[in-house]
């Protein structure tokens, strides 16, 4: 069912070798092709991721407000991820597509390795008439800076560690280079908030490929060494250019009915929830001329331009000076 995917990969394979005749460029070059295919989705994946970064505070609003119903933040969520064109899976969706490369990568590398009878190899997908099967047809080893891409590092350091030492090399390089780019991750999200799915993923991804590039063909493990070394160059020129401009991105939220606003949370609220209007505030009485102000402390003080300051006297008082008093009226004698 798949040979047809296998036969296309390994001519392309065997076109490299054409180019180049040396089993090892070979494949470094198919590495570099297929993650140049991968580059769109890779950067594609980042765009998302960053889009999610930016709009977290968003998402943790509407988790906090359907914390008690699951259903309906689910709801919510993927409307939410609708209206901003986001994917959840973007980020995680390039090392996802890796694993079907890796497994057919296996495949070919073992179908080119494929021994017949008297131990001799007897490849498989490949034309007879190209270059990469008559190196290979009838050979025993597939030998590249002193070691053979056919056998893992499990084989032959069983027999010998100095000849095991170059495939513990490669190992290395491609733990080392797996840290790298968890690094450069890790480097331009600094204060940002990482799922927790991204950062399992980058943690195990490098460990994990250490430990079965153990076991597996050299040259699979050549493919994840290449590989690496490559998306290290590729996350150095996303930094550059994905990062460089990122800002601040509003969320298009949805319209929330009134019943569940609450203007007190918002500057000029009136307190009180449903009510869309902003309070009006009250305007500060300007007293006339020559009446006293009440002061904060309850005494009246003396109001107008003429700057002097009340003595204790309240306005009944200062209106009486002001006023002719009437002359009481003499009693007359009986």
């Amino acid at each position: 069912m798949l040979d047809p995917l296998f036969d296309g990969i390994t001519a392309v394979l065997a076109f490299f070798y054409e180019l180049v005749p040396d089993y090892g460029i070979a494949i470094i070059l198919l590495t570099v092709s297929l993650n140049l295919i991968l580059t769109p989705l890779t950067l594609k994946g980042t765009k998302s991721m960053i889009q999610m970064q930016r709009l977290q505070p968003e998402m943790k609003r509407l988790q906090a407000k359907y914390k008690d119903d699951r259903p309906k933040l689910n709801e919510e969520m993927m409307n939410f991820y609708r209206e901003n064109q986001i994917n959840p899976l973007g980020g995680c969706l390039p090392l996802l597509v890796q694993m079907p490369v890796w497994i057919i990568l296996f495949q070919i590398l073992r179908g080119l390795t494929h021994r017949a009878e008297d131990g001799t190899f007897d490849p498989k997908y490949l034309d007879h008439d190209s270059s990469l099967y008559e190196a290979l047809h009838g050979a025993r080893e597939m030998n590249w800076l002193g070691f053979d891409l056919a056998k893992s590092a499990a084989d032959v350091l069983s027999d010998d560690f100095i000849s095991g030492f170059p495939y513990l090399v490669l190992i290395l390089i491609v733990l080392v280079s797996g840290y790298a780019q968890q690094k450069q991750i890790q480097g331009r999200n600094t204060g940002r908030e990482i799922s927790q799915q991204q950062q399992m993923i980058t943690r195990i991804m490098p460990i994990f490929l250490a430990f079965i590039s153990y076991t597996l063909q050299a040259g699979l493990v050549v493919y994840f060494a290449a590989s690496n070394l490559f998306r290290v160059v590729q996350q150095w020129f996303i930094t550059r250019t994905l990062y460089a401009d990122d800002g601040p991105v509003e969320a298009k939220s949805r319209q929330v009915p009134k019943s569940d606003r609450d203007d007190s949370k918002l500057p000029g609220g009136n307190g009180q929830k449903g009510n869309g209007q902003k309070a009006a505030k009250p305007k500060a009485s300007t007293p006339p001329k020559g009446r006293a102000t009440p002061a904060r402390d309850g005494k009246p003080r003396q109001g107008g331009r003429s700057g002097n300051k009340g003595k204790g006297q309240n306005r009944r008082t200062s209106a009486s000076k002001a006023l002719p008093q009437p002359r009481p009226r003499k009693k007359r004698r009986k």
